[in-house]
């Protein structure tokens, strides 16, 4: 998927780039992360996840125009970043969020301050979306599922808070399926009111079954039709309409000359179209992030003009 080819029309990606101490990876970070920044211009909005000791590599050759600084490697940073093409609003700071569960050291999940980085994107003047980046707790013992299920639900309640009637994108490595019996994932979408881009389109809404087969992939035939723990979710409001033209896994675009995995994760990737409520219009807004944003653009009524305007001036 290349860059925006008609107007009202974006793309994103989530990616897990892996770039953990090559002592503690299993692939060649060095070499690869250098390759996964260049290929990655290519979308519009991405969010990398683990993007911790080879940060400089993944900026060296990449060509989006706006980028989140690096938090830091192994153990100070969460590994969550933001690449677009498109500017970040003036009126959110990026936030980044620890997790306040983490399953001890299994799965290394207590190794980096793991959590989630909040910012906004504005898409034309007036128009923007709130995105959200995750990298919830893996592996699935018991503490895990704990540990995951309160991830979502901190996330949950910080979108409730600050995205109130918002349109909303979240992308990021969950390390959910929702074929497992204890993942809250489903509940986490149904509760903000979100879609996933990988149901809406590639199963037409249909949500795989609780307790079932897990939907695995092979890394030699990887299609669409596998699960994958990392998820684009969105929703628009009253103003903005997101319809999800595209989802699609992008394994195959980010293998070696060898044909192996540049990460232990397959990019994901979706392209939206987005419109406006014609009975509204909202300009950029003014001010700084130094406090709680909000909008009551849910409760505006179509329909509305300005009949009069009463200028009340005491000169002394």
């Amino acid at each position: 998927m290349l860059r925006s080819l008609a107007e009202n029309t974006f793309s994103v990606m989530s990616y897990n780039v892996a770039g953990l101490p090559e002592i503690l990876s299993s692939g060649n970070p060095s070499e690869n992360s250098v390759e996964i920044g260049k290929r990655i211009s290519n979308w519009d909005v991405v969010n990398v996840q683990e993007d911790f000791n080879y940060h400089a590599y993944i900026y060296s050759e990449n060509t989006q125009l706006y980028r989140t600084a690096t938090s830091g490697g192994v153990p100070l940073g969460d590994g969550l970043n933001t690449l677009s093409n498109y500017s970040f609003s003036n009126i959110t700071d990026l936030t980044r969020t620890k997790w306040e569960d983490c399953s001890t050291f299994d799965g290394a999940d207590c190794l980096t301050p793991k959590g989630i980085s909040f910012l906004e994107i504005q898409l034309a003047d007036g128009v923007t979306f709130d995105l959200y980046n995750l990298h919830a707790d893996a592996a699935v013992t018991d503490a895990d599922e704990v540990a995951r299920a309160a991830n979502l639900a901190q996330l949950s309640a910080y979108i409730a808070a600050n995205s109130a009637d918002n349109a909303v994108v979240v992308m990021g490595d969950t390390n959910t399926r929702y074929t497992r019996s204890d993942d809250t994932i489903l509940e986490f979408i149904e509760g903000l009111g979100l879609t996933d881009g990988w149901v809406e389109y590639v199963r037409n809404g249909v949500y795989p079954t609780k307790g079932a087969d897990a939907i695995v992939c092979d890394e030699s035939n990887m299609t669409n039709m596998c699960e994958v723990v990392d998820k684009i979710l969105f929703r628009g409001n009253n103003y903005i309409t997101l319809t999800l033209d595209k989802w699609s896994n992008e394994n195959a675009a980010f293998l070696d000359d060898d044909g192996a995995m540049l990460s232990d994760h397959p990019p994901i990737s979706s392209t939206f179209s987005w419109t406006l409520n014609d009975e509204i219009r909202l300009s950029n807004a003014l001010g700084g992030p130094h406090g709680d944003q909000f909008t009551d653009v849910a409760s505006a009524a179509g329909g509305q003009t300005v009949k009069s305007i009463t200028n009340n001036i005491n000169i002394k």
